[in-house]
């Protein structure tokens, strides 16, 4: 849970202020290339077809899920070991040790009323927050049965599928974080929020096992546009010295969204075309629909956002 607001808050912290879009950009890429490997490994390894391929390289996976528990443990313990060698040098960067010197920290009654004044103020970005998680929970439990049920894809191309989504990001994330910085923030939520909404909306009802590798392609470049402009927009939101809590009080509203997004999902999954009604279809396509609807409204308000009244001045 702290490690996401201590990498942004050390990460601002170590760059400036000036280039927070660009340096948040450079996590995220990090961060979504770790965390889209996951599926993706688990993906090649479950396919029956791909683990004959292993076998006939003398690479035999007996039990798949036994292997990829293995592969995360010994992650978790890598990891474990690079945050103890950051930690250990954070204090020897010249440019800390200057402001760790430096900083005058009041009383933590004073701290804690600050952090409460300045939340009422950007009270206005939580509803964002949690309703752009929301959209993107919801399609996490229907994900993976409508790309083998309705695409008849198989896991292996499920995870190819991902791959796709995942290059289009990093390719285009650091670019956008640049931009951003120079730009502000709300073009790229407008834009990215509406090629979202639009891509998902063609793929469940117009996607197929042909067109929808370019289809997963725009997803992936409107999750690019969205993403570092609307951490840049939140740290910006925030004064340095009540970063590290106000990040995680907003990632808790964000992880809120993902918490209910998979049991909205996972229930609309489950209704028939009689309960959809106009939707039509199955259970499988509501979540898509419903998710397309949240992030059209979520780029109509930022076209009238008052950004600039959320940017701190400290």
């Amino acid at each position: 849970a702290p490690t996401w607001p201590a990498a942004i808050s050390g990460s601002i912290q170590t760059v400036g202020e000036e280039k927070r879009a660009t340096i948040i950009s450079i996590i995220s890429v990090v961060w979504l290339a770790g965390g889209g490997l996951g599926p993706i490994l688990m993906g090649f390894l479950i396919d029956s077809r791909m683990r004959k391929f292993l076998d006939t390289i003398h690479l035999p996976v007996v039990d798949a899920y036994r292997t990829c528990f293995t592969i995360l443990v010994a992650v978790a313990l890598l990891a474990i070991v690079i945050c103890i060698l950051g930690w250990s040098s954070w204090n020897r960067v010249l440019h800390i040790r200057q402001m760790t010197a430096n900083e005058n920290q009041p009383a933590i009654r004073e701290r804690i009323k600050e952090v409460l004044v300045r939340l009422w103020k950007v009270k206005g970005l939580i509803p964002g927050m949690f309703f752009q998680t929301l959209s993107l929970g919801m399609l996490l439990p229907n994900m993976l049965p409508y790309a083998t049920n309705k695409l008849g894809l198989s896991e292996a191309q499920y995870s190819i599928l991902l791959l796709i989504g995942g290059i289009v990001v990093i390719a285009f994330m650091i670019p956008v974080g640049q931009l951003a910085d120079r730009r502000g923030p709300r073009a790229f939520l407008v834009a990215g929020f509406l090629l979202a909404a639009i891509s998902l909306f063609i793929m469940v009802t117009y996607g197929n096992s042909r067109n929808i590798w370019w289809i997963v392609g725009f997803v992936g470049l409107s999750y690019a546009l969205i993403q570092p402009a609307w951490n840049a927009l939140l740290a910006g939101s925030i004064p340095p010295g009540q970063r590290g809590v106000l990040m995680g009080l907003f990632m808790s509203v964000e992880g809120l969204g993902f918490a209910v997004g998979p049991l909205v999902g996972g229930f609309l999954g489950t209704l028939s075309s009689r309960d959809l009604g106009l939707l039509g279809g199955t259970g499988l396509v509501a979540p898509f629909y419903i998710s397309s609807i949240c992030l059209t409204l979520m780029a109509v308000v930022y076209i009238f956002y008052p950004f600039r009244h959320y940017q701190t001045e400290d």
